[in-house]
């Protein structure tokens, strides 16, 4: 069952430790893919590594909508990164989900990989960068 976005903390730091532990779970190749949240990186306000810091831009104004949006991003032209956005509507800040478990769909998970081109493997279980 989704998360309603009412039970998404709005706190960067409450929403990395709140995300320890939920399934992420997406629809690839017409089967389930999911994983379990293992990791997690906080990105808060003033910290020069967050995408936010210098302001909003068409790329990351995902990370200034409320609390509980996706921010997908590129990282050295290798790896698509997923980050939720964690602070009031205006406020820039955001949490990196580092690592899952696979649990679900790991055979998808491979085939969508294979796909994709200059990733690390481990980096694209779920393929969150890809429309398909």
């Amino acid at each position: 069952m989704p998360l309603p976005r009412s039970a998404v903390p709005v706190s960067t730091v409450a929403l990395a430790r709140f995300l320890l532990g939920k399934l992420l779970v997406r629809d690839l190749d017409g089967a389930v893919a999911m994983g379990r949240i293992v990791e997690t990186e906080a990105y808060l306000v003033g910290d020069p590594a967050c995408h936010a810091f210098r302001g909003m831009t068409p790329r990351n104004r995902s990370l200034f909508k409320e609390a509980g949006h996706a921010y997908v991003y590129l990282c050295y032209g290798t790896s698509y990164l997923l980050n939720v956005s964690s602070e009031r509507r205006g406020t820039g800040a955001g949490v990196l989900l580092r690592a899952l478990e696979p649990l679900s769909g790991i055979d998808q998970m491979r085939r969508a990989r294979k796909r994709l081109h200059g990733a690390r493997k481990e980096d694209r279980l779920l393929d969150v960068g890809s429309a398909g």
